[in-house]
């Protein structure tokens, strides 16, 4: 089971071409370090997994639909 996992990233901004990526061309993209976010998962004794960001703080499996890939990445683990 997991103990405890924090991450912690920044921003960025895609100026040009935000979805000619897909179809593996070039974008224009500038990372904004001053905007940081973190996240932070850890276990509850009833074997649920508490999901602690500035978007949302509470138990992982009630997390809103908009963490809906982050919740499907964490219930593997």
């Amino acid at each position: 089971m997991l103990k405890q996992a924090m991450g912690v990233s920044h921003a960025k901004v895609i100026l040009i071409g935000e979805h000619s990526v897909v179809y593996q061309k070039p974008a224009i993209a500038l990372p904004l370090p001053a905007v940081k976010t973190t996240a932070k998962i850890t276990p509850l004794n009833n074997g649920q997994q508490r999901f602690a960001s500035r978007y949302y703080s509470g138990p992982r499996q009630t997390a809103p639909i908009e963490l809906e890939g982050i919740n499907a990445l964490l219930i593997r683990y």
